[in-house]
């Protein structure tokens, strides 16, 4: 018997080995895959500002901005960083954000 078993194991080896991995899918929320993480809700990259800004109903990005963003851009380099920005439900999208004096640009 423990011949067979040895033989049943080196068979499910091999056909695990020969076949191919499986094609990248849908993940977890059904996002497809390599989506970026700000368009399939997942959390923020490193690189981006810990705070989406919504701009529905803003006349300046001033204004939309939140405290924890404007601190955030006000300890990068050159007062310059990346900012997910959303319209409602019409658009949503990373942005470059730069201070300069009082404004954002």
């Amino acid at each position: 018997m423990a011949t067979t078993a040895a033989s049943q194991q080196d068979a499910s080896a091999a056909s695990t080995a020969s076949s191919p991995s499986p094609a990248p899918s849908a993940n977890a929320r059904g996002a497809p895959a390599g989506m970026p993480a700000y368009l399939n809700g997942e959390a923020a990259q490193a690189d981006t500002a810990p705070q989406e800004v919504e701009l529905k109903g803003a006349t300046q990005l001033d204004e939309a901005m939140p405290e924890a963003n404007a601190s955030w851009l006000d300890a990068q380099r050159h007062k310059r960083g990346k900012v997910r920005l959303r319209y409602g439900g019409l658009a949503r999208g990373v942005a470059t954000v730069r201070r300069e004096g009082k404004h954002y640009r």
